[in-house]
């Protein structure tokens, strides 16, 4: 189960973020005079004191597996050295505070590149770290018993293309006493949720699912203090520094749902055996929820069943790899009150899209 957990987050990253193509090393490196140097020191937000330990890291934009990074000194300084001219993402964390971004006045706001000349030299540069606060708590059900391996969440309310949505910043498993502990939190109100994954059964995998159409129950996401709808969540506000312990959250059974069809490959033209399907929760904003719904096609006719489905917003997802090659499919879905049945999902080979970007005045032309 875990090697197809691991499978499914791989490719969700595949399909969900945008992926960077392989390049060669550059021809030749960049001249020793034209190197650059970053020094500075890394402190406290309150009171100034320095920190040791801090990891302090670059990492190329020109060149996305390439990046360097140093620890600071007692005195909380740092020296980066011999560092090639370009385009950097500079990065500062330490175990209890919030991580900051060259360039952010908030822990919320973005950064901003780091922009290097030949033989620049920077100094005397400061980042001011805030203390992390902790949300800590149990999940339980409706008996008061603890529920080990539930999903729990921080989440905060962000503006996304001029709608309020939530934006998870941070995620852990509960243990087997039914606790948890969101740490690394920067202050401010947080939404915090639950989602129950070790109830989820793994479909397609050869048995028969004919008479699976009775009644089954799961637990619903739950929302602090204890509900499942969104709109009711009560935020949790939290200071620089603070922990706040004993937030429990019971979870309730409701009726869950099959989601059945069949996969096509157009590639081999025959049935889409060998093929992962998986549903994954349609996300508003920045917000990201783990689902353990997930099937590998063995069947010889493509067929495959998800069980222990939710009713919700999902997007279904096919993904199939030959000699190299990745091939995919998706398609949104909405489970209400009943199985879905029927569906068909088709693996076939990329197109070209043409198109052009506009940037400002100018129009940049390409086949993409």
């Amino acid at each position: 189960m875990k090697a197809l957990s691991l499978f499914v987050v791989s490719v969700l990253a595949h399909l969900f973020s945008y992926s960077t193509c392989a390049q060669g090393s550059k021809g030749s490196s960049a001249l020793k005079e034209d190197e650059c140097k970053i020094s500075g020191m890394v402190v406290k937000l309150a009171g100034g004191e320095p920190l040791r330990k801090a990891k302090v890291q670059l990492q190329s934009l020109d060149d996305r597996t390439h990046s360097v990074s140093v620890v600071t000194d007692a005195g909380g300084r740092f020296v980066l050295k011999g560092i090639e001219p370009g385009r950097y993402n500079m990065f500062v964390s330490r175990s209890g505070f919030v991580s900051q971004e060259y360039g952010q006045r908030k822990p919320e706001d973005p950064g901003a590149i780091l922009a290097l000349r030949p033989s620049q030299e920077m100094n005397d540069l400061v980042f001011r770290l805030i203390p992390s606060a902790v949300i800590s708590g149990r999940i339980l059900d409706e008996d008061g018993e603890p529920l080990a391996s539930v999903m729990v969440s921080a989440s905060r309310e962000v503006y996304a293309g001029g709608k309020r949505a939530l934006a998870t910043l941070n995620q852990v498993s509960t243990n087997d006493l039914g606790e948890y502990r969101l740490f690394g939190l920067a202050p401010g109100r947080y939404i915090v949720s639950a989602i129950y994954l070790q109830g989820g059964r793994f479909g397609g995998n050869g048995t028969d699912s004919e008479g699976a159409d009775s009644e089954e129950h799961g637990y619903a996401k739950m929302y602090y203090p204890g509900t499942p709808d969104r709109s009711k969540a009560m935020s949790i506000a939290i200071k620089s520094g603070e922990e706040i312990s004993s937030m429990e959250i019971f979870m309730h059974q409701v009726l869950v749902y099959h989601v059945r069809g069949h996969v096509l490959n157009l590639v081999t033209r025959k049935p889409g055996t060998e093929v992962n399907v998986f549903l994954t929760p349609k996300r508003t904003g920045r917000e990201w929820e783990f689902s353990n719904h997930q099937a590998f096609v063995q069947k010889k006719d493509g067929s495959f069943d998800i069980s222990e489905v939710l009713p919700g917003s999902y997007v279904l997802v096919g993904a199939w790899f030959d000699e190299g090659k990745a091939y995919s499919t998706r398609l949104s879905l909405e489970v209400g009150n009943g199985n879905v049945d029927g569906l068909s999902l088709t693996i076939g080979p990329g197109v070209n899209v043409n198109g052009r970007i506009i940037l400002g005045r100018q129009a940049q032309y390409g086949r993409h």
